[in-house]
């Protein structure tokens, strides 16, 4: 018989969702101000910081601009820079099977973007079209 492996490939909800909390907490949110920014319920919110909701990565990506970190520093936990950063996600990346790698780097892409965004740079127009149709394919609102 064979030994399972562990997957490795998906988030640590509950961990993330404690994260989530720490990082509305810091900023003084309560679970409905963070509800109402990102256009969704405070019961929804709720069972994220308990880890009995998912959350796709342009959510998170919104978050995180809300909670001003990096998407990485929500996803991981980890402090953004340095080298010590960069060899953990490595060695995390590393682990992960063909899906969790694919996933991952949707995720950087999107930490690459919202980099940009923060510092005033923003995206091609057509970057900004393939964005904005990702988003929608993901369960995002359309912006007015």
């Amino acid at each position: 018989m064979m030994a399972k492996r562990k997957n490795t490939s998906y988030l640590d909800m509950e961990l993330l969702g404690k994260r989530i909390t720490e990082k509305r907490k810091s900023r003084g949110l309560s679970q409905e101000m963070l509800a109402t920014r990102l256009g969704c319920s405070v019961s929804y919110i709720s069972k994220l910081e308990c880890g009995a909701a998912t959350c796709n990565v342009h959510r998170l990506a919104e978050m995180a601009t809300i909670f001003g970190c990096d998407l990485a520093e929500l996803l991981c936990g980890l402090e953004s820079g340095g080298r010590v950063v960069e060899r953990e996600l490595a060695d995390r990346y590393g682990r992960m099977n063909g899906d969790g790698q694919r996933m991952a780097l949707q995720m950087m892409d999107v930490i690459l973007q919202q980099r940009q965004f923060c510092r005033g740079e923003g995206a091609a127009p057509q970057q900004e079209r393939q964005n904005k149709n990702a988003h929608r394919q993901c369960g995002g609102k359309e912006e007015q």
